[in-house]
């Protein structure tokens, strides 16, 4: 809603520079990718929930290359994130009613903080026994194997009602 319209306006401004930074932007299939680099250039927190052209994705994940501190929100439909690219980003945030498995993050490098959406499927946490420096989660959500999250030594914060009993 309003939100939104509020966000793709300060992409538009930032896109012909009239902002200096943007905490958050999103990003919108309309948007071209020679622009992209520019209007995340301050942002903190990128997000999109559409379906996005290979070649924008691509734009992001460039302009976004140097920037591993960024948080990468996806608000999606899809069983499996859009997330080749991004491997080397700190902070996911996967809002994803229906996400089948966390097996896309495999690749992640150096993943700090970890936010999975509500999902239909039971999510299966041995694949995030490859993050050690996994510092907060949150998993709202059904979940197998939660064993898998002693394996994580650098764990501070954890929350969400995946803690309750299975």
């Amino acid at each position: 809603g309003r939100l939104v319209e509020a966000d793709q306006r300060e992409i538009h401004a930032a896109e012909r520079g009239r902002l200096r930074a943007v905490e958050r932007v999103v990003i919108s299939r309309r948007m071209r990718p020679r622009r992209v680099e520019r209007a995340v250039a301050g942002a903190g927190l990128v997000q999109w929930h559409e379906d996005l052209p290979p070649r924008l994705l691509a734009a992001l994940a460039e302009a976004l290359a140097d920037r591993p501190e960024v948080q990468l929100y996806y608000n999606g439909f899809a069983e499996t994130p859009p997330l080749e690219g991004f491997e080397h980003l700190e902070r996911v945030t996967l809002n994803m009613r229906d996400l089948k498995s966390l097996e896309p993050l495999a690749g992640f490098t150096s993943l700090r903080s970890l936010g999975i959406g509500p999902t239909v499927a039971r999510l299966d946490l041995s694949p995030l026994t490859a993050h050690g420096s996994l510092e907060h989660l949150s998993l709202p959500g059904r979940v197998s194997r939660p064993q898998a999250l002693r394996s994580l030594p650098r764990l501070r914060s954890l929350g969400g009602s995946a803690l309750q009993p299975l």
